[in-house]
């Protein structure tokens, strides 16, 4: 089962390398290129400055990742991602609200664009099911096409005994509740994004694989 899941996975590895229309400066930059990175200050090493008919671009990376858009130097990197032609990711948290999934569908893919914009959920289960679907209708709402990608390793608080569940369960269990509420909102579900040590390691990795395609299959 892992040979034949990293055959598929390392099938998509070339797309890595399909950018948009006028995507090419990006292949210039003065290192190699990521797939995602987070952008750092400064910004004018690592952009393309825009022209008078075209966007910037940012060339270290093909997609720009922000961490939760609630977070004070995220706003920043938003404004700074704003202005580039590359496709960009913000995590959300539990208290990201309808309102600003509004604003970053406005803010960063005005054009509404598919493929622009993947939001990230990082939410617990109980979490998903209570407030995911308003996020989902603030989008559609804008009439701005999403691709919801969902990480289930949001921060897990203790339980009532002051112990942390396991890492594994938390994520499983965000898993199927997500595609539960994609499934009871109609929204197509996009993905995970999985992260390994300190997060999940290789076999938690691959049950929430599994967990994942049993649940679209349900």
């Amino acid at each position: 089962m892992r040979r034949d899941l990293l055959r598929e996975v390392g099938g998509l590895l070339p797309l890595a390398a399909i950018a948009p229309p006028g995507a090419h400066e990006m292949h210039s930059s003065l290192g190699p290129l990521r797939v995602s990175r987070e952008p750092v200050l400064p910004y004018a090493d690592a952009a393309v400055p825009p022209s008078a008919h075209r966007r910037g671009w940012d060339r270290s990376a093909h997609l720009l990742w922000i961490g939760d858009e609630t977070r004070p130097a995220a706003r920043a990197q938003l404004r700074f991602a704003a202005g580039l032609g590359n496709p960009v990711a913000v995590a959300l948290g539990p208290t990201t609200t309808p309102h600003d999934v509004e604003f970053l569908c406005r803010t960063l893919n005005p054009q509404r664009l598919p493929g622009k914009l993947t939001l990230v959920p990082r939410l617990s289960a109980a979490c998903t099911r209570d407030k995911l679907p308003a996020l989902f209708d603030a989008a559609t709402a804008c009439g701005t096409p999403v691709c919801w990608v969902f990480d289930p390793l949001p921060p897990a608080p203790p339980t009532r005994h002051g112990l942390i569940p396991p890492l594994g369960e938390v994520a499983i269990d965000g898993i199927r509740a997500f595609f539960q509420t994609c499934r009871a909102t109609g929204t197509a579900p996009g993905g995970l994004h999985l992260e390994c040590a300190p997060g999940l390691d290789p076999a938690h990795t691959l049950h929430c694989v599994i967990a994942a395609l049993e649940s679209r299959a349900a």
